[in-house]
């Protein structure tokens, strides 16, 4: 944020475009991107997002934190984008490292 922050031009507001881009085009570039480096299809302008909100739960933030860096007005993206990492996090996860697989049940 603070590389955007310093490429902005003063007084510039949040929903104003990124090098003067729309998201559809920025999400045109990263699909072109990832195509030219060899990555195969399922990219698009979402990926960076998605990979936030993962990268962002597996280092502990709440749903309500990933809602505000990824502006999302419900949970419900949030919530999918990050499931694996929520589940690792769950009360059935928490139970089993506390226990361990090879403890006897009580």
């Amino acid at each position: 944020m603070r590389d955007l922050a310093a490429i902005r031009p003063p007084g510039a507001a949040d929903e104003d475009l990124v090098f003067g881009l729309s998201p559809s085009r920025i999400g045109n570039r990263i699909k072109r991107a990832a195509a030219t480096a060899g990555l195969g299809d399922g990219f698009s302008g979402q990926s960076p997002r998605i990979g936030m909100a993962q990268d962002l739960m597996a280092a502990g933030a709440e749903l309500p934190e990933l809602m505000s860096a990824g502006r999302w007005k419900t949970s419900s993206m949030p919530v999918q984008y990050a499931r694996s990492q929520a589940a690792k996090r769950d009360v059935v996860a928490q139970y089993y490292s506390k226990r361990g697989p090879a403890d006897p049940e009580p």
